[in-house]
């Protein structure tokens, strides 16, 4: 299988590149024979830090094929012939990420992204985070559930106070607070002590808010790689297991200045 999250970096990295050349032929910027061989050469290096990543090669070789049809040899990083020019590269461009590289248009289409760790994601800590990432169908998208007020920030990391005039948020779509996850966490806020040394009082509501909010992240795609995660690597057995491991991790209380006040 391939690793979605170097499938995701590719795309990214090839988003870039079209940028870069439509940038130049709307400024008529237009390299000579030379200067466009030298920035395929690199341009390839860059594709090649991905397809020869583990479960990769199929990509590579795609991409292999289709420099062909613009008379690029991969393997010895020079010209069929003459070098195609930059309308060439960027009509082949386009067609490849169009074909290839689909950009996903919402959230929605985690739920087909598989919540099963692939032999990479178990080896290397860093993939499974990032499965977690394309997995996650209820995280926010700046510009879209909200927007962020850049304003005039503190002067140094030791500087006290606020001199920001504005809200940091211009605005956030409501609809995001009825979000299962978000619903149910922001009904644990008001249930804990704020001070250190005052003891936690949990009362039976509250538990039963802390178990809402599980059971909600337990049934989303990050919960289900989640358990399956953890079941690959012997951790929890059952998804009881896993609601009792976040239980133990996110709500058991410990000490901090007073006995019970965490």
């Amino acid at each position: 299988e391939v690793p979605p999250s170097y499938l995701l970096g590719l795309r990214k990295g090839l988003q870039a590149e079209l940028a870069f050349i439509n940038s130049s032929i709307r400024q008529a910027k237009f390299p000579t024979e030379n200067q466009m061989i030298s920035y395929l050469q690199s341009l390839c290096s860059k594709i090649r830090t991905f397809t020869q990543k583990p479960g990769m090669k199929v990509v590579g070789d795609t991409i292999n094929d289709a420099l062909k049809a613009i008379s690029w040899d991969m393997e010895t990083q020079q010209p069929i012939g003459t070098a195609p020019n930059l309308d060439r590269l960027q009509e082949w461009l386009s067609d490849l990420l169009r074909r290839h590289f689909p950009v996903q248009q919402s959230a929605a289409p985690a739920s087909k992204v598989s919540v099963i760790p692939t032999t990479h994601e178990l080896e290397d800590f860093r993939l499974a985070c990032e499965r977690l990432w394309l997995l996650d169908e209820q995280r926010c998208q700046p510009g879209v559930d909200y927007a962020i007020n850049m304003q005039k920030g503190k002067n140094s990391s030791w500087h006290k106070g606020d001199i920001a005039p504005d809200p940091l948020f211009r605005w956030v779509k409501d609809e995001i607070f009825q979000r299962e996850t978000y619903k149910h966490f922001i009904s644990l806020l008001d249930n804990y002590e704020a001070h250190t040394g005052n003891a936690e009082v949990v009362t039976q509501h509250e538990k039963d808010e802390e178990d809402r909010f599980l059971n909600a992240v337990i049934q989303t795609q990050v919960g289900k790689y989640l358990f399956q995660y953890l079941v690959k690597k012997q951790k929890v057995k059952s998804e009881s297991d896993l609601k009792k491991f976040l239980q133990n991790m996110w709500f058991k209380l410990y000490n901090r200045e007073a006995r019970g006040d965490s």
